[in-house]
């Protein structure tokens, strides 16, 4: 009887290691199912890099840096001090905008006294400012100042965040200014020269506030022609080159979002890669301070970045090289609906969906496109616009329909057409004396899928407007009394 006792009291051992041995592999499973989510975010992040690779759409800071113009350190040294002198001293708001307009339509035979007292006022450091923007070579953005020499091939985000173009503000006062200045001056030319210049100095950018800033900047460039065409003093020469120009926005947009991708991107990419920066860095949120519930919400914030932001980065990589591509007029590299499934992710904090550096990447970068989009309409309604106040001197009259302008036009009534990348333009006459040229919403191209969410509305179709002079991607419309 006891030696059956105790021949039996190992089994009740050997079941308890087993059970233990199963717990340890249970929780080490367990444990290894983060480390695995984030191999996998790893491995998509080589994938994405070595297919742009591939396709020859760079993968580095050190790519971007390669095709960018470098600049005159002289030259820029000179346009930062002449740009700080006029921080807070622009657009004085004692110009009432409505009777400026007043006197561009024809209402009024002088502008009103406050413009010509806003514009001296401010002469002297203006002056300075344009006369380095008439010359060649000055950058305007990110690639004026880029460390270009790391040795690195990309460059950490805390170093990115530092070189955010903070003069995009003062370079849209500086044109208001030059363009009101245009329109007084016994000669504009040094003016236009001036917003010629910095026009120019923004065509390489390097970001999505690079970009923007470019598409703004040739925007107020456009008006200053428009407006010296309303008051009959645009010269010829200058008009006819004008007129010529190619829009060149969604290049713009596509270099915009290349230097979005390869460099801040990355920087996010391989920042959660190796641990150097963390949620409070990328996603809004504070600290784990204050309330219970807020400080749930930066540990949840936290844990989906550590397992999932590698993937977020791989997937942004994507749908950024995909906009591009579309903006360059090429074939799109991802499929519309994958996108669109990435963003509605689950997660309430992600870098694609929730609350990352982008927001909502969906709508940013139907956003991004439609800021490209919107600014090349705009600078075809800006060039029809001074093609119809030419009928106008020609005729006497403004067109008494569309048919009769195209016909006017000629070949040059093929930049009212919807195209591959373009929507249709429409002229309309809608009350007397009323010019208007406004995009038709109906024909948006299929180059570009979701455009429409970011679309603007259009004047098309409305009654004529209440202001003078209406100016912008939903149409321009000027109300003539000249």
């Amino acid at each position: 009887m006891d030696g059956s006792t105790e021949g039996s009291r190992p089994a009740p051992r050997r079941r308890r290691l087993r059970v233990v041995a199963i717990v340890v592999a249970v929780l080490a499973a367990v444990a290894a199912v983060p480390f695995a989510i984030r191999a996998n975010g790893r491995s998509l992040l080589s994938e994405v890099r070595a297919r742009h690779a591939a396709a020859g759409l760079g993968t580095t800071a050190r790519d971007l840096a390669a095709i960018l113009p470098r600049p005159n350190p002289d030259l820029q040294r000179r346009f930062d001090a002449a740009e700080r002198a006029l921080v807070g001293k622009l657009r004085p708001f004692t110009v009432r905008t409505e009777e400026v307009e007043e006197w561009i339509v024809g209402l009024r035979d002088d502008p009103p006294p406050s413009l010509d007292a806003a514009l001296e006022s401010i002469r002297p450091v203006m002056e300075p400012y344009a006369a380095i923007l008439r010359e060649e070579r000055l950058l305007l953005g990110n690639p004026s100042c880029l460390p270009l020499n790391e040795a690195t091939p990309n460059l950490p985000l805390r170093v990115l965040t530092s070189l955010s173009w903070s003069g995009v503000h003062v370079s849209r006062e500086a044109a208001w200014w030059l363009r009101h200045a245009a329109l007084r001056a016994a000669d504009p030319g040094p003016h236009l020269d001036a917003l010629d210049g910095q026009r120019r100095a923004s065509f390489h950018p390097a970001s999505l506030i690079d970009a923007m800033g470019a598409v703004a900047i040739s925007g107020d460039r456009d008006r200053a022609y428009v407006e010296l065409a309303l008051v009959g003093r645009l010269p010829s020469e200058r008009a006819a080159k004008w007129l010529a120009e190619e829009p060149d926005h969604l290049r713009l947009g596509a270099d915009g979002l290349r230097g979005e991708r390869l460099l801040f991107t990355n920087a996010v990419a391989d920042g959660l890669s190796d641990g150097s920066i963390g949620a409070e860095d990328v996603l809004p949120i504070r600290r784990s301070t204050g309330s219970p519930a807020r400080i749930m919400t930066g540990l949840r914030a936290r844990s989906d970045l550590w397992l999932h932001g590698m993937e977020d980065a791989a997937r942004l990589m994507e749908m950024q090289a995909d906009a591009e591509v579309r903006l360059r007029g090429l074939p799109g590299t991802l499929d519309p609906a994958t996108a669109h499934s990435w963003t509605e992710d689950s997660r309430p904090w992600t870098l694609l969906g929730g609350g990352g550096v982008y927001q909502s990447a969906q709508g940013y970068l139907y956003s991004y496109r439609g800021s490209a989009f919107d600014g090349r309409t705009t600078h075809r309604m800006a060039r029809l616009v001074v093609r119809t106040l030419a009928f106008r001197t020609e005729q006497g009259r403004l067109p008494a329909s569309e048919r009769e302008l195209r016909a006017w036009l000629g070949a040059a009534a093929a930049s009212m057409d919807l195209g591959h990348l373009d929507l249709r333009i429409r002229y309309e006459n809608p009350a007397a004396g009323v010019l208007r040229l406004a995009p038709d919403m109906t024909s948006l191209p299929a180059s570009f899928p979701g455009l429409k969410r970011a679309g603007p509305m259009s004047l098309f179709g409305s009654a004529a407007s209440g202001k003078n002079f209406r100016w912008g991607p939903v149409g321009i419309e000027v109300h003539l009394a000249r």
